[in-house]
């Protein structure tokens, strides 16, 4: 694959530019980033970012009153939004799956555990 789009950069002739992301730069080779005139890396989110990004993807569910956001966040500094989504779906299920209309601790605890566990 990258001898395939690097062929495709240097065979590019079109008018415009071309926009490329990626959240695995360090799986890519960097032939790929020198046919770049310009690279920006964006930082993964900071604990504000996380607790807004696990409120924002929670918000049609009731959480209890107290919710420690920015204790869970702390324990996901350092993780890339999409697996800060994906342990707040993870919690989500481990509600519905327990037929419950309330996030708790415990759900992100679990969420939390099983992400790093197979990051």
């Amino acid at each position: 694959i990258v001898n395939m789009l690097l062929q495709m950069l240097e065979e590019y002739q079109g008018s415009g530019f071309v926009i490329a992301a990626t959240n695995l730069e360090e799986s890519l080779d960097r032939a790929i980033l020198r046919r770049f005139d310009e690279v920006i890396e964006i930082p993964k989110p900071g604990i504000p970012e996380i607790t807004r990004l696990l409120k924002q993807t929670l918000s049609a569910m009731k959480s209890t009153p107290g919710m420690l956001w920015e204790h869970f966040a702390g324990q996901m500094d350092g993780l890339k939004c999409s697996d800060v989504t994906r342990i707040a779906e993870n919690a989500a299920k481990r509600v519905i799956m327990a037929n419950r209309d309330t996030i708790l601790e415990k759900d992100f605890e679990a969420a939390i555990a099983e992400v790093k566990r197979h990051a």
